[in-house]
């Protein structure tokens, strides 16, 4: 059986929530309500009466109504569907409410190392006993 140091376990543990949360939020930034004006099937882009106008307003400079249509499906499936909201909450809860995984967090982290670390470097380089004159 393999155990990882507590204290680097706990360190990503207690940031995960952090991190998918502010992942989340970036990609709802970027977006913006582009997700919100997509086609609700692929047969508003085969369909003669919608084709055109889907072509024609869906798009990016670079980028085809297709390929954005796509990309901002898979990002309106990780923000805003049934299972991208379920599984944010299991991203935030699935180690534990987040409270508990921080403080296993803060009681593993090892503060003597920093601490030592600061005092070493402060103790590396000292004054000049003596000044000299500026002449």
């Amino acid at each position: 059986m393999a155990r990882p140091n507590p204290r680097f376990l706990y360190g990503v543990v207690g940031q995960q929530e952090t991190i998918y949360s502010s992942t989340i939020k970036i990609l709802r930034e970027l977006c913006g309500g582009g997700v919100l004006q997509l086609p609700s099937s692929y047969k508003e882009l085969i369909n003669p009466e919608t084709k055109d106008d889907m072509y024609q307003y869906i798009r990016s400079t670079g980028v085809g109504a297709e390929e954005k249509i796509k990309l901002f499906k898979l990002v309106w499936d990780i923000i805003g569907s049934e299972f991208g909201g379920r599984h944010q909450q299991y991203e935030l809860f699935y180690n534990g409410a987040p409270f508990v995984t921080k403080g296993f967090s803060f009681r593993n982290y090892g503060y003597d190392e920093p601490v030592q670390m600061v005092d070493k470097f402060l103790e590396s380089y000292s004054l000049p006993t003596q000044v000299k004159e500026l002449i």
